[in-house]
Order: structure tokens, then sequence, then C-alpha cells
């Protein structure tokens, strides 16, 4: 009579963090292996400027939330303005994204693997411009009772998701793995919620504040092309050297095309 051989397989399965991946599957959280080459910061200074807004300063209307009751009753007045422009009195643009994009070519830098947050509060994209670096993890929020969804389809590097979300402190963990600028956060349920997200190899980028200014720090001696990009506005280049422990200064001005 013939003997079988049984052999019994023991699978170990190691703990993995799941995150949703930039192809909308499901897939345990990505860092391929890198070796970081960073610049010798002797010497190391800022780049900084202004923002400005050429043209009339536009005036933010309120947004009109009548078509849901839970976001009408919520609604901030004082926050719920347009967000698509945002101008100050002097002119300075707000949450245009400001970065170097030529200069940093032989460098390598580690990831970034503190998760982002974008956030919806009263119905509203809080903040309204993310910047992040890629396979940066990114947690789209909720912080309302009320359903929405988040919409990145916009995508054109086909690394966005159209997801629904509901009930506070449920999320959508996300990660974005390609460079890409401008990419549109909507909520098909409400139609005036919109933020955009930039997405960045490396960590010189930063968003201008209120008043349109911005730094950019540890810039290492050299030659650089910053650029600096916003969602209607478009995008501007301009070239400086950094000298050793020498502030650069940057001026930039937009309008609409």
């Amino acid at each position: 009579m013939p003997k079988f051989l049984v052999i019994t397989a023991v699978l170990v399965v190691a703990p993995l963090v799941f995150i949703q991946c930039g192809n909308g599957g499901s897939a345990a959280e990505m860092y391929p292996a890198l070796t970081p080459k960073l610049p010798d910061l002797t010497g190391a200074t800022t780049i900084s400027g202004i923002v400005k807004f050429e043209g009339k300063i536009p005036v933010r209307r309120t947004i009109e939330m009548g078509g849901d009751a839970w976001c009408k009753s919520h609604q901030d007045k004082e926050k719920a303005q347009e967000t698509d422009l945002i101008v100050s009195e002097s002119g300075g643009l707000k949450d245009a994204l400001v970065l170097i994009s030529k200069g940093l070519e032989a460098y390598t830098f580690d990831y970034e693997k503190t998760p982002a947050v974008m956030d919806q509060v009263h119905c509203m994209y809080v903040p309204t411009v993310l910047a992040v670096r890629t396979f940066q993890p990114v947690e789209f929020r909720t912080s309302d009772t009320t359903n929405h969804n988040v919409n990145t389809l916009n995508s054109v590097h086909g690394q966005g998701f159209n997801k629904s979300i509901s009930g506070a402190g449920s999320k959508i963990d996300w990660q974005f793995r390609k460079p890409e600028v401008n990419m549109r956060v909507i909520c098909n349920i409400h139609t005036w919620m919109r933020g955009w997200v930039h997405v960045v190899d490396h960590p010189y980028f930063t968003l201008t504040k209120e008043d349109g200014s911005f730094t950019l720090p540890n810039v290492p001696p050299g030659t650089y092309e910053v650029e600096v990009v916003h969602h209607l506005l478009g995008t501007k280049r301009q070239s400086v050297t950094v000298a050793a422990n020498t502030p650069a200064a940057l001026n930039f001005a937009l309008t609409k095309k």
C-alpha cells in the first residue's frame, strides 16, 4: 500500500500597514529602497519673498450651502467663503506653491513618513491646499457627521480616487507616488467643496501665507530655478544664485490669464 508524505506548511505573515496606493487599490504602504544623497548644508541659507496678485483684488463671497440642511446649520460664515483665489488687502496671494524646480538633481532625499492631513470641517476642505512629498502618507479626514466623498480623479498620472467618507473621525489613507501639481479635490455631494493637492519629490517647497510671503530654509549654495504655481493663475519661474550664508530674495507677480 503506497504511503503518502503529508507536508504541513506554516505561513508566517508579518504585520503590514495598509494604505490606499496611487492606482486606487489596497496595498501595503510602499517606500522603494533608496540611498539618500543629501546636500552639504555648510553655508546654507534661505530664499524668501512675496507672491502678489496683479489686478483688482477679488471679493470673496460667502458660499451658499442652502442645498444641504446639515451644512447650512453648521456653516461658519466667517470661514465659508470662496477659496479659489485668496488675496490680501495688500495684494499678497495665499496658498501658492513655491518650490525649487531645478538645481537639486544631484541629490536624493529620504522619505517623509509623517502623515499630511486634509480635513472636512463644516462642509469645507481644511486646509484648502495641501503640499506633500511623494510617497508621504496622506489622510483625508472628516470632522462632519454628514456624508461626503473625496474625489481626486483629475490626476494626470492616474493616481487619483473617488471614495465616500462619513462619520466624524473617519478617514481615507492614501499615498501619491508621482510628482504632480494642481490635483483638484472635490466632493461630488457638495459642489462648493474644493481643494488642491501638490506632490513634490524633494523637501524644498512651501505654500505662501496670508500676505503672500514665503521662505525656503536650509538652501545650500548654488544656482536654482524657483517656481511658483497657483491652481488658477498658472506658473512662473525665476533663476537665483544663492551664495553661502547670504539670504536670497525673490518676488513674483501672478495675474489672471
